[in-house]
């Protein structure tokens, strides 16, 4: 061994006992201290701890405005509790849409699996859509629910009507501000003297009760509109249901199914958001889902969260904000156009695809 190699050895031991020293005095220092009454330097003031507020999300299916209500939802709960002592923790599912036994017991599953994440139950669920809600208010109502988007809450059940003698339970929601009447009333203005076609699949709660909705909006008008309706379980029309309307709209079926109804339908059909209009829809009429999804959050978990307003005592949320798209390049192929008088109440694209 070298003499360098020696003095790096020496002094590598060195330190190492130099160090094992001063643990030791140090060591010994608080030990004395303890035992002889000594104080000890404070510790440093601990940093206070964000609580966890455990949110379970169940979207209706995979239909495109459940996850816009839930982006919206989630993103401004994200935004108002950021300054807060509170600190969300997500998780989310995909329920079933439909009903009957079989959809029963998908929801089952999905909610079973969804709740097995927490550990124990969260703090609230939040559904997307009418049956998803249904299912949680039936099956796990001692859990706070927040519904987000449901057609009908008291047609589905969710909410009793004044003067039934039913009692709230812990619940409380955000539906579509304009009813159906508004709805039924700009399509059949945008296409007069068209037979007006409503695709809905009877498997599916809210599309039953957007139907109910539609025929006593056309009762409601003077002249009536002739409504065709159109009961179908594929995402297809078959050449007899073409052939019937001249346009065609519907709901949740129609929505969750557009691209396939629409693209080789060779007549125009109207949609409820920007998807269906970039889905081969000449227009989309409905509520505006982002609006739904960010008050929800703001004035209904938040309120309830920091406030401490029983959701038992707010009133169902209705947002009136109007989400209208008419896209020219499609309009234009069947010798549709927007009045001029209606186009500031529109936002005007020209898509050809």
């Amino acid at each position: 061994m070298s003499l360098t190699e020696e003095l790096t050895l020496v002094i590598g031991v060195a330190a190492v006992v130099v160090t094992l020293v001063v643990g030791f005095k140090r060591e010994l220092g608080q030990l004395t201290g303890k035992l002889f009454g000594k104080k000890q330097p404070p510790a440093p003031p601990a940093t206070p701890g964000k609580r966890l507020v455990h949110i379970g999300l169940v979207l209706n299916g995979d239909m495109p405005y459940s996850r816009r209500l839930m982006e919206t939802f989630r993103s401004k709960v994200e935004e108002l509790l950021d300054p807060t002592l509170h600190f969300p923790h997500f998780e989310v599912a995909h329920g079933c849409p439909e009903s009957g036994e079989e959809a029963e017991q998908k929801n089952r599953a999905v909610f079973n699996e969804l709740l097995s994440r927490f550990g124990r139950p969260p703090m609230y669920l939040v559904t997307f859509g009418t049956e998803v809600s249904v299912y949680a208010h039936r099956r796990h109502s001692t859990i706070p629910l927040i519904f987000v988007g449901v057609t009908d809450p008291h047609a589905s059940g969710l909410i009793p009507l004044p003067g039934d003698g039913q009692t709230r339970g812990l619940i409380a929601g955000a539906t579509y501000g304009k009813d159906m009447n508004d709805r039924v009333a700009v399509i059949a203005r945008l296409f007069p003297q068209a037979r007006l076609g409503f695709v809905y699949n009877s498997a599916l709660a809210q599309d039953r009760i957007a139907l109910e909705k539609t025929r006593a909006a056309v009762r409601m008008m003077t002249p009536s509109p002739m409504l065709i309706e159109i009961e179908t379980r594929q995402p297809a029309l078959t050449p007899q249901q073409l052939g019937s309307a001249d346009v065609f709209f519907g709901w949740s079926y129609l929505t969750q199914n557009f691209g396939q109804f629409a693209r080789d339908a060779h007549k125009p059909f109207v949609g409820v958001s920007l998807e269906d209009v970039l889905r081969f829809a000449v227009a989309a009429v409905s509520a505006d889902e982002s609006e739904i999804g960010r008050r929800a959050a703001s004035e209904i978990l938040v309120k309830n969260l920091i406030e401490g307003v029983p959701l038992r005592d707010m009133d169902i949320l209705q947002v009136e904000e109007n989400l209208r798209i008419w896209n020219v390049a499609r309009a234009r192929r069947f010798d549709y156009s927007l009045p001029d008088k209606d186009k500031k109440e529109w936002v005007v694209i020209d898509d050809p695809y």
